[in-house]
């Protein structure tokens, strides 16, 4: 997928996406990085809101799994398991989330999901503002890739 292709799903599938303003910056196989502005995101502080940086940070890596499954012709939802976050400092300016996974954890999941059973990868991602590279949210996300229901032919009625 493309950055666009993958910023269209988002917004159209999950719609607080929108409501945060996601770019999605950067987009590969083992690498994803999406942006939102501060703006929409604003606490009373005049901060990044908490829950959109935990937003973003947990949309960024359920798209780098989505994106490899997608590339990877697999048809598995991905879903979150459990979250775990560690806020480190205010963002101040444009908030920048970014994934990556290595290509052995990442075989392995697919290998899993391409044999329609559950396939689980735990990512860190890291959410910063622009301009800063040390990051001020650590995401540590445990995802769950589940192959889509069978589907059955309809019932004939008599």
């Amino acid at each position: 997928m493309s950055p666009s292709e993958l910023e269209a799903f988002l917004t159209h599938g999950i719609p607080l996406t929108r409501a945060l303003g996601v770019d999605v910056e950067h987009v590969s196989t083992h690498h994803l990085r999406i942006r939102a502005p501060l703006a929409p995101n604003l606490n009373h502080h005049g901060s990044a809101f908490g829950g959109s940086l935990a937003t973003l940070g947990i949309v960024t890596g359920w798209s780098l799994l989505h994106n490899a499954l997608t590339d990877a012709a697999i048809a598995a939802d991905v879903v979150v398991r459990k979250v775990e976050l560690d806020y480190q400092r205010p963002v101040l300016a444009t908030l920048v989330a970014d994934a990556r996974v290595d290509d052995a954890a990442l075989q392995a999941f697919l290998s899993l999901a391409r044999a329609r059973q559950k396939a689980r990868l735990t990512l860190e991602v890291a959410v910063s503002e622009h301009g800063c590279d040390a990051a001020a949210l650590h995401v540590r996300a445990h995802y769950v890739a589940l192959p889509p229901p069978e589907k059955t032919a309809p019932q004939r009625e008599p």
